[in-house]
């Protein structure tokens, strides 16, 4: 390799970096993984960022490569350093690699919840909020609860998942299982008793880890010709269903917001995400380290991980406990917009009408023709078309009333009218009305921004008011 020009190779420099030799303000880690700072950061490198990935992901990456989180500070942590292996490590019984194992009893609160709640969780949730109907067959009692650790948010070889988290039911209780590397020697062995131990499961349970842990396993397993083990296997990813039932509610998605609004967990002195690969790194080094609080970290998901599924799979039969109205509109929603995709419409009604009567949603409490919420409004809008859907036309054009009446021009009016169209027009053969009702929306749009579906119902009302008035023409000239 040729040297540079101060007298070091590449090869040398990188490792100079890594053993944080002379004055370099970060150490990188292996190709294309994380790029290791200070205590308080760590940063992948450059990673391409596409439209499929959350918003709070994108962001991560992008601020990644700026030097850290926007609108922040670099994180910190109070976990103290140690030196050593962490505590209650074993070592496999070939020597191949690390974990440690604790029981929890299925009565065992984290947060609020038992984590016995999750034992023979009904599932029936699970298939509807994500629309995956290969979670009918998810038993929860035999299903391994998955989180993973890595050294950096992208893939490829430099990239290391140097700890497994992995939670299951036992006779004795919740056995938490946390498989970890000493060094990168270790990665086949670690990976191979993963694969088993998902392999011999009834399904797997993760937050985001369709789209992250999943493929990170996978990608290094191929690596050392592992079958995959997550093929045929249900996969229930909370992140999604959970996403569904409260977007627009909560300032973000996360898993510790999930964990915290759901469940009532608060955790202290949590070591941030950004700061595990870096543990790692220094264990590696031979310097303390913060490995504890990862192992920590790890532990905390996949627990939160078991409460959460316990928490779905009773969301459609919980009472309201407190949160705000707002927050129990948008699952009623969520859940109603479900039912009413799978074409369900009796239950999608009953549910519906149970919740706007067990609020008093009054859909014009102030007489001038304002709805209290967004939610509120999409719920009337979702009523009016599961009344349609039924083939009752006068009902549904009853329930969109007040959004009809509703004095200043939003989405909900908007979608309102151009319902009320397809009633007048399809149902209730009121041409006339049909016309008046386009034109209505029509001028609605003009003083709309760009919303959610505008293009294609705009498109939609203009084509019928095309159609309708055409129809009129003939009927004159015959």
């Amino acid at each position: 390799m040729k040297p540079d020009k101060g007298g070091k190779s590449q090869f040398a420099r990188k490792l100079a970096r890594l053993r944080r030799e002379g004055n370099t303000a970060s150490t990188r880690g292996f190709g294309d993984g994380a790029v290791l700072g200070s205590d308080e950061s760590s940063r992948p490198r450059a990673i391409p960022t596409t439209k499929s990935m959350p918003i709070w992901v994108r962001k991560r990456l992008e601020a990644s490569r700026r030097g850290g989180t926007p609108g922040s500070t670099p994180p910190v942590s109070s976990v103290p350093r140690l030196n050593g292996r962490p505590d209650e490590l074993q070592c496999a019984p070939d020597g191949a690699y690390w974990f440690r194992r604790r029981l929890y009893p299925v009565d065992y609160v984290h947060g609020e919840w038992a984590l016995g709640r999750a034992l023979g969780a009904d599932n029936k949730n699970f298939e509807l909020l994500s629309g995956d109907k290969g979670l009918r067959s998810l038993n929860s009692t035999k299903a391994v609860y998955l989180d993973t650790e890595t050294t950096g948010l992208s893939g490829g070889a430099g990239v290391f998942v140097y700890m497994v988290g992995l939670a299951s039911f036992t006779e004795k209780g919740l056995e938490v299982w946390q498989g970890f590397m000493d060094g990168p020697e270790q990665e086949a062995a670690l990976l191979r008793e993963v694969a088993h131990r998902i392999s011999s499961s009834g399904g797997v349970v993760s937050f985001f880890g369709k789209s992250f842990d999943r493929h990170r396993l996978q990608d290094k397993m191929s690596v050392h010709g592992i079958e995959s083990p997550f093929v045929d296997l249900p996969h229930l990813d909370l992140y999604h269903p959970l996403r569904r039932l409260h977007r627009g509610v909560y300032a973000n998605s996360r898993l510790q917001t999930m964990e915290r609004v759901l469940c009532g967990l608060h955790r202290s002195d949590d070591l941030p995400g950004s700061l595990a690969p870096e543990a790692w790194f220094d264990y590696l080094g031979k310097r303390a380290h913060r490995l504890e609080g990862v192992f920590r970290h790890n532990c905390d998901d996949v627990l939160s991980l078991v409460t959460l599924l316990a928490w779905l799979s009773e969301v459609d039969s919980r009472e309201f406990l407190g949160q705000s109205v707002r927050e129990e509109a948008a699952r009623e929603l969520a859940l109603c917009e479900a039912l009413v995709g799978r074409k369900d419409f009796e239950l999608a009604l009953d549910r519906l009408q149970s919740f706007l009567d067990r609020f008093g949603l009054d859909p014009d409490p102030l007489g001038n023709g304002e709805l209290s919420t967004p939610e509120a409004s999409s719920l009337w809008l979702l009523q009016a078309e599961a009344l349609r859907r039924l083939r009752r036309g006068g009902d549904a054009l009853a329930s969109l009333q007040p959004l009809l009446r509703g004095r200043v021009p939003d989405v909900h009016r908007v979608r309102a009218r151009a319902l009320a169209s397809k009633i007048l027009e399809r149902e209730l053969r009121d041409h006339g009305g049909a016309i008046q009702m386009c034109s209505l929306a029509l001028e609605d749009f003009a003083k709309l921004r760009t919303f959610g579906g505008r293009l294609a119902l705009e498109r939609d009302v203009n084509k019928r008011a095309c159609r309708l008035a055409e129809k009129q023409r003939k009927a004159t000239l015959s």
